[in-house]
């Protein structure tokens, strides 16, 4: 549509009228076939890209023998020690090991006191591990 209107705008003016139309109708001319073109060549472009950049799912990093861990290290703190290694085994880690602590009056019995990946006691959502890497978790009981 927008090239159909694009030739008529050029054909009607002439050089003589104005040159600034006709030129501008010649631009709009450019333009409309760039409209026409471009969508076949990103279709094109999308093709040969479409396995690049993707972020690989769970079941791909399940065979790679890598997972992320999916939580920061504060978003362990204060839950229960028993959801918490549940839910890293349910992620693909085979190596979840928890520890108890004293309870101390104000703590909560099973809550995480803290959490080490490979040695690391900080941690992003997004970082990656061997599902193989010793993960200990820390949590407060009476029963020590």
């Amino acid at each position: 549509m927008m090239l159909a209107i694009c030739i008529i705008l050029f054909a009607i003016s002439e050089a003589d009228d104005s040159f600034w139309l006709s030129w501008g109708g010649l631009m709009l001319v450019i333009l409309g076939i760039n409209f026409l073109i471009a969508p076949t060549w990103v279709l094109e472009e999308m093709k040969k890209n479409s396995g690049k950049g993707k972020k690989k799912s769970s079941s791909q990093r399940n065979n790679r023998s890598i997972c992320s861990i999916g939580k920061d290290h504060d978003d362990f703190y204060h839950k229960n020690y028993d959801d918490m290694a549940e839910f890293l085994k349910s992620r693909g880690f085979r190596n979840v090991v928890t520890k108890p602590e004293r309870k101390e009056l104000f703590d909560t019995e099973g809550a995480i006191k803290g959490i080490s990946v490979a040695g690391n006691t900080e941690f992003s959502e997004d970082d990656e591990f061997d599902v193989d890497t010793k993960i200990l978790i820390r949590y407060y009981t009476r029963k020590h």
